[in-house]
């Protein structure tokens, strides 16, 4: 399983002859593992062919897409925060903010 981007992910699965292009969660709790959502799509090794000379295709009539490079951060706080690196740390965040609030509020 390799990312591509954010909370999605592509496999390879040799018994069915298929390329998954799947997104995944993971539950709030430490050590929790990925798990499959039922976003994404398992294509035939024929239809990820299509869909490659397709990606071809896009480039070559829309060369803009070219300069679309994946992120560089400058330490690895920024990579914590990037919303396509790291793209849990939002729900983290809405956690520890109501933990905080919460403790705001009794005081």
């Amino acid at each position: 399983m390799q990312p591509i981007g954010g909370t999605w992910f592509v496999s390879v699965n040799n018994s069915y002859h298929t390329v998954d292009i799947r997104r995944w969660y993971s539950k709030p709790c430490i050590g929790s593992p990925l798990k499959p959502t039922a976003v994404g799509i398992a294509l035939t090794y024929p239809n990820w062919n299509k869909l490659k000379n397709a990606a071809v295709r896009v480039e070559t009539e829309i060369p803009a897409l070219v300069a679309i490079s994946p992120c560089w951060h400058d330490s690895q706080i920024d990579l914590m925060f990037c919303d396509e690196c790291s793209p849990y740390h939002k729900a983290a965040e809405a956690a520890e903010n109501s933990n905080t609030s919460d403790n705001a509020d009794e005081h």
